[in-house]
């Protein structure tokens, strides 16, 4: 059995071996439940006196966006200097796309790249061809921030240019 309450603080985590996740399972293959209980990175930080955090890393399965969305108060700080959040397939089950990501962040004054290799590729916005689905490991950080990452320019991807600006 699967549940999963947005507006509550609890969820089911299916447990097997290798994978633990909130999604409702596609297969049958004896999956056991546990009931856990859940929190947002704001809500811990503030129980916590947390108020800065230097790197944020999520691996949650798919539902990295809702993990992004419930730091929110954070972000809008700059409390959180570099954030690191997986893409993939199981993004489809969550019903969520890296435009969310972009949506969220940008106008928050976060720069979101790939991590290519030794470098990062940065995309000043999002645009469709992004929206692949393939495992990929993204990191935002401020534009200030984006040099000490050994910044590439995408060439397999173009962003229109106005008023002298990418976009």
């Amino acid at each position: 059995m699967f549940s999963f309450c947005r507006n509550g603080h609890n969820a089911c985590l299916r447990v097997g071996v290798g994978t633990n996740s909130l999604a409702e399972p596609t297969d049958d293959n004896g999956w056991q439940s546990e009931e856990v209980r859940l929190t947002t990175v704001d809500l811990y930080c503030e129980a916590n006196s947390i108020t800065e955090v230097h790197l944020l890393k999520i691996d949650a399965e798919g539902h990295d966006f809702e993990v992004i969305a419930g730091a929110s108060k954070m972000f809008d700080r700059h409390a959180i200097r570099v954030l690191q959040f997986e893409y993939n397939h199981r993004w489809i089950g969550s019903r969520n796309y890296l435009r969310d990501v972009f949506a969220f962040l940008n106008p928050k004054g976060y720069t979101i790249g790939k991590l290519t290799g030794a470098q990062v590729e940065f995309y000043p916005n999002w645009q469709w061809e992004l929206e692949s689905y393939v495992e990929g490991n993204y990191i935002a950080c401020s534009h200030e921030d984006t040099s000490s990452f050994h910044p590439s320019t995408p060439d397999w991807i173009s962003f229109p240019v106005l008023n002298g600006a990418r976009y």
